[in-house]
């Protein structure tokens, strides 16, 4: 009788232990971005960047920070293909980049949450290749949030998730570790 009590608690056990895994794996599941205009930090996606360019998914090869030193702009750069070298050119690809002109990312939130809002400063476009054609720069009403976590000599870390009012409704979103390039 003890015996079977014993094998009994052994099964709850091992059975509450599965089940208890089960439900901790199901809250840390990463959460879906949905393109919307009034984006908050709680809408950015917990997984590496990807991105929505007319309405096709890009996967991103390469990922850097420009920081110019004549103009004082920085600009990160998120693209569907690698340089040659680091901080090379890249031609005919598709990307994203968002930028702070004459000015630097803010260590925390650097925001623009509506569409209507108008900051000179403050930019977001992409482009993509049609082949045999040149390459198309897209500069349409944007709305989004760059969280800077870390800035160092030779990184860049944050969370992104930035929005177009494009016909498409073209997006990117999520993680981001991007190298430091100093032009």
């Amino acid at each position: 009788m003890i015996i079977r009590i014993f094998l009994i608690l052994i099964s709850l056990s091992i059975f509450g232990c599965s089940k208890e895994n089960n439900s901790d794996n199901s809250n840390n599941t990463n959460k879906n971005f949905v393109w919307k205009e009034n984006l908050t930090v709680a809408d950015i996606p917990d997984d590496s960047v990807k991105g929505y360019l007319n309405g096709k998914e890009v996967k991103f090869e390469y990922i850097n920070f420009e920081k110019w030193r004549g103009s004082g702009d920085n600009v990160l750069n998120f693209s569907t293909k690698r340089p040659m070298q680091d901080c090379g050119f890249i031609e005919n690809d598709n990307a994203f980049s968002v930028m702070i002109k004459n000015g630097d990312f803010q260590q925390g939130e650097n925001s623009k949450i509506l569409f209507s809002t108008n900051n000179d400063n403050f930019i977001s476009y992409f482009h993509y290749y049609v082949e045999g054609k040149d390459i198309l720069k897209v500069e349409e009403p944007w709305s989004g949030i760059v969280i800077i976590e870390s800035i160092d000599e030779k990184k860049i870390k944050g969370r992104l998730a930035i929005v177009y009012n494009d016909e498409a409704k073209s997006w990117i979103a999520g993680k981001f570790e991007a190298i430091k390039c100093n032009n």
